[in-house]
């Protein structure tokens, strides 16, 4: 593997994976305000995953699963949410 795909890999992970955080912080705040430290992150890391979970299931669905689509739909669906 070469240095330049690991760090496209990470600059891809980073624009899937980015967009969702923001937006389970986003979603936290607002349906749990008053939920604070560890039990936030708890929640926002769970949100996050699930969203990424369902994403890839639903491209999976429609058999359209693949890296770009990923990327595309993960970043959409965290803009979007956020």
């Amino acid at each position: 593997m070469s240095i330049t795909r690991f760090v496209g890999g990470l600059a891809l992970s980073a624009l899937t994976i980015g967009p969702l955080v923001l937006a389970s912080v986003a979603l936290r705040a607002r349906f749990l305000p008053t939920w604070r430290g560890a039990a936030a992150r708890v929640a926002e890391t769970v949100m996050t995953v699930v969203g990424l979970t369902i994403a890839a299931e639903v491209l999976g669905m429609i058999g359209i699963f693949g890296r770009w689509e990923i990327v595309v739909l993960g970043a959409t669906a965290g803009s979007a949410c956020w």
